[in-house]
């Protein structure tokens, strides 16, 4: 319990500076460095795909995918005409599923590969642009 008192005395920066004097390994945090990933959140519903936006910063993104629906949903990432790159793996319907992909900029297809759901409808095309 007096770790954690001095934890919050002492600040988290301050911790942090006396753990690595102290030759402990501390990693930066990706919001530090400034590689904050964007995010996209995508609805399943029976045959749709709802996406949150349609366009992201190329780069590392998080996508979640809520599955609002009554049956199994995935989320699939592909670039447009290209190969598969992330996939959240089967979301029973009620859950939320993530996956994380680094993105360059390009058109890419989000779909649902349960089945025939993709033919169905359960597919957006999400474009990736350059940072300004």
């Amino acid at each position: 319990m007096k770790s954690l008192y001095a934890a919050a005395v002492i600040g988290p920066s301050a911790l942090l500076a006396g753990l690595a004097a102290a030759g402990v390994a501390v990693a930066a945090s990706s919001s530090a460095a400034g590689t904050t990933p964007a995010r996209a959140l995508v609805f399943a519903k029976e045959y749709r795909l709802t996406a949150s936006r349609e366009t992201v910063p190329a780069g590392r993104v998080v996508m979640q995918l809520r599955n609002i629906g009554e049956d199994d949903h995935d989320l699939v990432v592909r670039r447009l005409g290209g190969a598969i790159l992330a996939t959240t793996g089967i979301v029973r319907p009620g859950r939320l599923g993530q996956l994380t992909v680094r993105l360059t900029p390009g058109r890419y297809v989000l779909f649902c590969s349960v089945a025939d759901h993709e033919q169905r409808g359960m597919r957006r095309v999400l474009q990736a642009k350059r940072k300004p």
